[in-house]
């Protein structure tokens, strides 16, 4: 509440951007200090080179050695002797390239010169500033003015400062507060996850982030929720798995209807490659059009996604003619047998 009742010093700064009223720039000249903005302008990616490890080397070479031998073993049901000879082979090449890198070391990279930086500076400008990456750019940094991004995320969240100072929580159309604490909502997560055989072991909450869009006129600020330990990692990574083999069926589905009927019901894209082969075919086309819905399925309510996601499931279980869906180590399947659902395997749900 104090940082959004406070006043900036923006206004008087070469790097304002008028149309928001304050500092929002990816150019590294905004750093005062000079050591300080070399740092930044090696971008976000860089990382200092450090001597390998070869014993790290060849300890994580084996490793994948042996979990792909394993992933075989599993596909194709064999023995682990069938594999004897492969593994020796690829155990001597491993150790001949291990050998030659040590006798033909690669050309050493340039030292990063040792500096020291103004801290009272740091600490200044961090406290007045946000650094995140860029939209469509992640290798360069943004500095954002802090009043601004603290604004952007506010008024998303629908929080308001009243005349008071203080906080009023009254949500919007797409977000409305919650009067869990944040260790009940993770309970939550727990007790639901271990009902599917689903241990968690992260616990904390996805958090909301703005990067910017330095692209648009005037720049934008598209919000992202996500957490590098979130209690619900483990859960998204099942549903991505069961989903993408619903997507792979239905697409097959609609493929069926097209060769029958000669008409495209289908119109997902994975990327602009699908796009450019659809169009392949057309005869000169003088005029292409595209359109952005850039609130279309952010505006889509829970319920409604959820009533339509479970018709399209049932569409296709029924289609399948199978019971369940199961996530084995190297594929994720329908099947019949009730007998093999264990930790792993998820049971069809009516209506989600």
């Amino acid at each position: 509440a104090a940082l959004l009742a406070s006043a900036c010093s923006c206004q008087q700064s070469p790097f304002l951007y008028a149309p928001l009223g304050h500092i929002i720039t990816g150019d590294v000249s905004f750093i005062q200090d000079p050591y300080l903005q070399f740092v930044f302008s090696m971008g976000s990616k860089f990382r200092e080179h450090s001597p390998l490890n070869w014993d790290d080397v060849r300890s994580a070479a084996y490793s994948a050695l042996n979990d792909w031998i394993t992933i075989l073993q599993c596909k194709w049901k064999l023995p682990p002797t069938a594999f004897s000879k492969y593994r020796e082979v690829v155990s001597v090449l491993i150790e001949q390239c291990i050998h030659f890198i040590n006798l033909n070391p690669p050309a050493p990279v340039p030292a990063i010169p040792s500096f020291t930086f103004s801290s009272e500076y740091y600490t200044k400008l961090i406290s007045k500033f946000v650094v995140v990456p860029a939209d469509k750019a992640s290798n360069n940094f943004i500095f954002c003015c802090k009043k601004l991004y603290v604004s952007a995320i506010a008024e998303e969240l629908g929080i308001i400062l009243n005349a008071n100072n203080q906080f009023s929580i009254a949500g919007n159309f797409t977000y409305q507060p919650v009067l869990s604490t944040q260790d009940v909502l993770i309970f939550q997560h727990k007790t639901f996850a271990q009902r599917y055989g689903v241990q968690l072991n992260k616990e904390d909450l996805p958090k909301l982030f703005a990067v910017p869009k330095l692209h648009k006129v005037p720049y934008k600020f598209p919000f992202i929720a996500g957490a590098n330990k979130s209690s619900t990692k483990k859960l998204s990574c099942i549903l991505t798995r069961i989903l993408s083999l619903l997507k792979t069926h239905f697409q097959a589905y609609c493929k069926t209807i097209t060769h029958r009927s000669s008409q495209n019901v289908y119109w997902s894209i994975d990327n602009s490659l699908s796009v450019l082969n659809m169009t392949r075919g057309l005869k000169c086309p003088k005029t292409v059009i595209t359109a952005d819905f850039s609130t279309l399925y952010t505006c889509f309510s829970h319920s409604l996604i959820k009533q339509n996601l479970g018709f399209l499931i049932n569409l296709l279980f029924k289609h399948s003619n199978k019971q369940f869906i199961t996530l084995g180590y190297l594929k994720t399947f329908y099947t019949n047998d009730y007998t093999g659902v264990k930790k792993g395997c998820y049971v069809k749900i009516v209506g989600l």
